[in-house]
């Protein structure tokens, strides 16, 4: 009986994985010691480990259960999958009621258990986590469309720059120029909405990674000077390669530790400063809920403590009259609101400007925003407020 295969499968993953890696990597490479696994036994294999981890843990309880149960409140299998396991619950295609039937038998999924940002509820978080998941892709050129009608492949229109699809379609099999489209979740397009360079302005991407939010700024086609830089040096060939690949040459890329003092020459250098700092990720736990079942607060403690460190050290980059923005894929109060209120306590010369989070829009990861001015000294000149 294929489910019972399949659950036996899940199970024995779900025993063997330990945060070693990703979860992703640990599958792939699971898989490829098993060849005689199809492509459809490992969808599901795969869903019903995915569904275990976003249930979150429940210790007194058998790993098969909670594979079950994980698997119900998915809203993902076919109603057969539970016959054959003689599964005692109603199926529905509310993800709240089906929450209402797991609570009822006592299984209530687990969050971490910390106070979540502003505006977002236990529900809409838990939503969220099991909701099906799409591709976002920003447009840089209609050709994208074009292919895509051709192609057959229905999308759905978000906005004027954005549309998106389910997961399943393999955007390499339909042979659009790379060049003509950027792979973004929707929550980082919104954010960059409130990006607004002006002409000859010196940027820096402090916390650049890869250069998704450096290429979301440069395709606003403002001129302006842009410095990123990441304390990773494997970033650097990443960065460069990404933007070159959208026709953006000679970006410079530093790799600098922010929790330590910068160089007296990068003080109070810039106009506007992207600061998206490093964090949990919990915005983005649908994709890797393993993150959120081994989650512990001791880790939260020290990213905030990070947080602090490099919002502190890039602030002196900024100059007066200057804008910073601090962002995190972080649904954690702590990273967000609690980062920032510690930081104006601290800087009077602060002012936040707007504070945003942009979480499950159709189905998006979640991306906090927060615009901090720095008020110039009294007689000083600036020109953004």
């Amino acid at each position: 009986m294929f489910v019972l295969a399949y659950l036996h499968r899940a199970q024995a993953i779900v025993e063997a994985y330990q945060l070693q890696q990703p979860l992703a990597l640990f599958l792939k490479t699971y898989f490829r010691n098993y060849k005689q696994l199809g492509s459809r036994d490992r969808k599901w294999i795969s869903e019903l480990v995915y569904a275990f981890y976003r249930l979150g843990p429940h210790q007194d309880q058998a790993v098969r259960d909670s594979l079950l149960h994980g698997a119900y409140l998915s809203g993902r299998f076919p109603a057969i999958f539970f016959e054959k396991l003689n599964y005692p619950l109603p199926l529905s295609e509310s993800i709240a009621d089906r929450i209402n039937e797991l609570e009822a038998i006592g299984v209530v999924p687990v969050l971490p258990d910390v106070p979540l940002t502003s505006g977002i509820s236990r529900e809409a978080y838990v939503n969220y986590l099991f909701a099906p998941k799409k591709v976002f892709l920003r447009l840089r050129h209609e050709k994208v469309i074009k292919h895509l009608d051709q192609a057959g492949v229905v999308y759905q229109r978000e906005n004027k720059q954005c549309i998106s699809f389910p997961q399943a379609v393999k955007l390499e099999s339909l042979k659009i120029e790379p060049a003509l489209y950027v792979v973004q979740d929707l929550g980082s397009q919104l954010a960059g909405s409130f990006l607004h360079p002006r002409q000859g302005e010196n940027w820096w991407d402090c916390c650049a990674a890869s250069g998704g939010k450096s290429l979301l700024l440069l395709d606003k086609k403002v001129p302006i000077r842009l410095t990123a830089s990441d304390i990773r040096e494997s970033m650097k060939f990443q960065y460069i390669q990404r933007l070159e690949k959208y026709g953006y040459y000679r970006t410079p890329f530093h790799c600098i530790d922010l929790t330590q003092s910068l160089p007296d020459e990068w003080l109070f250098r810039f106009d506007q400063i992207l600061c998206d700092v490093p964090c949990t990720g919990s915005g983005t736990w649908s994709h890797a809920p393993e993150q959120a079942y081994f989650f512990s607060t001791v880790e939260l403690e020290s990213y905030t403590t990070r947080q602090s460190q490099i919002l502190e050290t890039a602030w002196k980059a900024l100059k007066p009259g200057g804008v910073l923005h601090y962002m995190t894929c972080s649904v954690f109060f702590a990273e967000n609101e609690g980062v920032i209120q510690l930081f104006l306590n601290q800087h009077p010369e602060a002012k936040q400007m707007t504070s945003e989070h942009f979480f499950g829009i159709q189905g998006s990861d979640g991306i906090y925003l927060c615009q901090l001015w720095k008020q110039p000294e009294q007689g000083e000149s600036h020109a953004l407020k």
